[in-house]
């Protein structure tokens, strides 16, 4: 009973994955899907996997950006490497953490007198992403509208996108307000009196730091756009190899609309809900089964094939010597990876 009730949100997961890939599975002709995926083009596939791979590089840069807005100076290399360990355990660890954790758990090692910043630079990553994601999928979905509102599952799907949307919107708008909020007599006293205050402040700290730094914000936000973009390319990639008559915009919006959704956490690692929705979103613009499911079992794949890299990485990962106390995270010591 102990192990049903501290692993039932797995075990629903696992449940709802299984569903509707069963379902999937009973649906689609399973010759014609190994058909397609046969005659795929691989130079189309090649193609794909190395703009996935730019995209993850970009990432890196990303975090970088914002890690330096917290006075954490480290090379790319560190980072990256850290980068592409969080991208092997958010395709295999099975629990609602994913490698946003364990991530955190590097960096603070690369930082360890800036533990809370490091953190929260994992958090404002993540968040810098998804807004960017969400600007681009609300532009793509109103090109899309009529279309993307001509049956009712599909309208469905839509309105949970917007949905998803306006309480990002709600949570950043909380967000922005709240070293106001902070700075206020009352607060501060409540603040002190909270277990791990300290901690709190430490990352309150933090989170004024980077909301003073507009311009690192602006640039991250930037480079989450052409990262996205480029994710975007790499799924049109695919459909391409496998000699699907649609545009990259009809696949584009498709594939952020999913990007987005199969981020609520109601299936392992989105296995079922993402082939569902594309035979849905893609069967609009008259794409079978058999070649949406291809689209998105071959997109997974290639992001697999990265999460894989990064395990090998993870292998050979060498956690960095504790530097001496009396330095700072900004000291140029090869042990923490600081910029010399």
């Amino acid at each position: 009973m102990e192990f049903l009730r501290r692993h039932l949100g797995l075990i629903l997961r696992v449940a709802i994955s299984a569903t509707i890939l069963g379902w999937l599975a009973h649906k689609i002709e399973w010759a014609e899907l190994g058909r397609r995926i046969q005659l795929a083009d691989p130079a189309w596939i090649v193609a794909a996997i190395v703009l996935v791979g730019i995209t993850l590089v970009i990432s890196a840069l990303r975090w970088q950006i914002l890690l330096r807005v917290q006075e954490i100076a480290l090379r790319f290399l560190p980072i990256f490497q850290v980068s592409m360990i969080g991208q092997f355990f958010n395709s295999f660890l099975l629990g609602t953490t994913g490698g946003d954790v364990v991530k955190i758990v590097y960096i603070t090692q690369l930082a360890p007198h800036k533990k809370s910043a490091a953190g929260l630079s994992v958090l404002l990553d993540r968040v810098i992403g998804l807004i960017a994601l969400i600007l681009l999928t609300v532009g793509l979905s109103a090109s899309r509208y009529r279309l993307l509102t001509s049956t009712a599952q599909s309208a469905q799907a839509l309105w949970t996108f917007y949905l998803i949307a306006a309480g990002v919107a709600g949570v950043l708008l909380v967000a922005a307000f709240l070293p106001v909020l902070l700075r206020f007599a009352n607060l501060k006293r409540l603040e002190k009196k909270l277990p791990f205050h300290e901690r709190i402040e430490r990352i309150s700290e933090a989170f004024v730091r980077n909301s003073r730094n507009p311009g690192a914000n602006l640039e991250a936000l930037l480079l989450s756009f052409v990262a996205h973009l480029l994710n975007l390319f790499s799924q049109y990639a695919v459909a391409r190899a496998l000699h699907l008559d649609v545009s990259f915009v009809t696949v584009a919006t498709a594939t952020a609309i999913i990007y987005v959704l199969i981020s609520i956490p109601i299936s392992v690692a989105g296995l079922g809900v993402r082939e569902s929705l594309f035979v849905l979103l893609l069967g609009l613009s008259g794409v079978s089964r058999e070649g949406a499911i291809a689209v998105s079992l071959i997109g997974f794949s290639i992001s697999l094939v990265w999460s894989f890299v990064g395990g090998v990485i993870h292998l050979r990962y060498k956690n960095p010597p504790s530097p001496p106390k009396s330095q700072s995270s900004l000291s140029p010591t090869v042990a923490d990876g600081a910029v010399p």
